[in-house]
């Protein structure tokens, strides 16, 4: 029996589809183990990353003591080198601008004495001085301002907080809240919310949009004044929202581990895992920063990515179906094939 060429078209596209994904949910991470409905392999093996972000196919990161624009294969497009003016000991953070068109470079020395803040022109490679934030950690943006968080101090035991960046000179820098802890990574998501999960696990917190809006120039906000949106079971160290609104945090105790918060109010773990640090690693997972596109939460939507303090590269961690989903994806598809052979047959449309 001979089927027609549509016919086998349309089943070699459904074998390959069940090929494909069961292929996809192996792929692999030196140090990322996701749970079942996530695959996780590495980009840029390479390079010792700190601070990064990534937009498109390229990302711009501070990699082996420099500031370069990579393609996601391990090329560098665009090697913008570091401050000519300035011998920094650590990388804080790297932060693409709203426009693409810079990056800003956070930098602390031993002691918080000279912790500075440069933005990075992409064009001219041009580093300018923007500000001196001691014990600075982490920026984002929203509303065109940028958001630090740190100490402001060179005092350890002052307290962590989320300050609008002072970049007239100044360095006046206004504390918009302030947490517990020592210092972790903040987000924003698209309506000017504010997200922060605690270092010190007391929790992830959110402080809405007009209350932040509100405390620029006048009193500051306190964990109190933000809904808890869920306790977190090792202290966190980066907080982060995709484009569809998840909000994504990591933290690192016994284990590190990725999550996404489940959408619960209150007390209890309301979240489910991405992924875990590699138990089979000899060295210590501590996971870092994490940066995403899209949704991350659904196939094909998007991707997280996660790095590793004690790995080289970054982990692209991909939504794949879980298997059980794609058989059964196949055998309805292939039933469907079935269907349409029988009216092909009663059409004339299968030779025998």
């Amino acid at each position: 029996m001979k089927m027609k060429f549509g016919v086998k078209f349309f089943v070699a596209g459904i074998l390959s589809m069940l090929i494909l994904f069961p292929a996809t949910a192996l792929a692999d991470s030196a140090f990322f183990d996701p749970v079942p409905g996530y695959a996780a392999n590495d980009i840029l093996t390479d390079v010792s990353f700190w601070g990064y972000d990534v937009f498109g196919s390229s990302v711009v990161g501070w990699g082996n003591g420099s500031l370069n624009v990579y393609n996601k294969s391990g090329g560098v497009s665009n090697a913008l080198g570091a401050p000519s003016d300035y011998s920094a000991q650590y990388n804080s953070f790297v932060r693409l601008d709203p426009s693409a068109s810079s990056a800003w470079v956070g930098f602390t020395i031993d002691g918080g004495t000279d912790d500075r803040i440069y933005q990075v022109d992409f064009g001219t490679g041009t580093w300018t001085h923007k500000a001196t934030m001691a014990s600075n950690f982490d920026m984002e943006f929203y509303g065109g301002n940028p958001y630090v968080s740190g100490l402001n101090s060179t005092d350890w035991g002052a307290p962590n907080c989320i300050w609008l960046l002072d970049t007239s000179g100044s360095n006046i820098h206004d504390k918009i809240v302030e947490m517990s802890g020592n210092s972790a990574g903040l987000a924003f998501d698209g309506s000017g919310n504010a997200y922060y999960a605690t270092y010190d696990a007391s929790g992830m917190f959110k402080w809405d949009a007009g209350d932040v809006a509100g405390a620029i120039g006048t009193t500051y906000l306190t964990i109190a004044d933000g809904t808890k949106l869920s306790d977190i079971e090792a202290g966190a160290y980066d907080t982060d929202v995709d484009d569809a609104g998840n909000i994504l945090f990591n933290g690192n105790g016994s284990a590190s581990y990725t999550a996404v918060w489940n959408g619960t109010v209150g007390d209890g773990y309301n979240y489910d895992y991405i992924g875990v640090g590699d138990p089979s690693q000899t060295y210590w997972n501590w996971f870092t920063f994490i940066d995403s596109v899209g949704d991350v939460t659904e196939v094909g939507g998007g991707a997280l990515y996660q790095t590793d303090c004690a790995a080289y590269g970054i982990a692209e961690v991909n939504a794949v179906p879980e298997p059980g989903t794609v058989w059964l994806l196949g055998s309805g598809l292939l039933g469907l094939i079935g269907i349409r052979r029988r009216n092909l047959k009663r059409e004339g449309g299968i030779d025998k």
